[in-house]
């Protein structure tokens, strides 16, 4: 299973939207198949091509609900691995993250920016007090993720152990020019 947040409406989130998709193929061509949960838009999570929920952020128990739905979801299949798009940690993702290492599936944790703290920083108040949210609980993922996934050189992250990858393209997306 594939997990990102990123909204499919946006075309501000294009590139990240490709990038995602290319992800998805270089999987396909390795023989995992795979399900995607993703944000159709501001307010409805996607499995594939089924609506799960609808999202409320801004009620308290929100990513709670999103999690939960995502784990319904979980329950009822048998995945080997779960690839996320890191969506910053609060008590809710560790309780998801916690919930699936009790089915021995390997969580696979991207960080598409890494380090990211001065990056959230520069935005605005809230985005500053979901980062120390983040802070406060990012340092128990150890136990429930397997790897993570950088573009960075680092060996690990937050004490977890990294797969360095570097960025690409999908060359099946362009015409290929021979100087021949």
């Amino acid at each position: 299973m594939y997990i990102h947040f990123e909204r499919s409406d946006d075309p501000r989130k294009k590139g990240v939207l490709n990038k995602i998709n290319g992800q998805l193929k270089a999987f396909q061509k390795k023989g995992i198949s795979n399900d995607l949960v993703y944000l159709k838009n501001k307010r409805q999570l996607y499995f594939n091509d089924e609506m799960l929920t609808y999202v409320i952020y801004r009620h308290f128990w929100g990513r709670y609900l999103l999690f939960s739905s995502i784990l319904k979801r979980i329950k009822n299949s048998d995945y080997s691995l779960i690839y996320i798009r890191y969506p910053q940690s609060d008590r809710y993702f560790l309780w998801f993250l916690s919930k699936i290492k009790k089915s021995e599936t390997k969580v696979f944790l991207e960080f598409p920016t890494y380090p990211y703290d001065k990056e959230c920083s520069k935005r605005k108040k809230l985005d500053q007090i979901l980062l120390n949210q983040d802070r406060k609980y990012r340092i128990r993922l150890k136990p429930l993720v397997y790897r993570c996934i950088t573009y960075t050189n680092d060996t690990t992250i937050f004490n977890i152990p990294t797969i360095r990858l570097s960025n690409g393209i999908d060359l099946s997306k362009y015409n290929v020019v021979s100087n021949v």
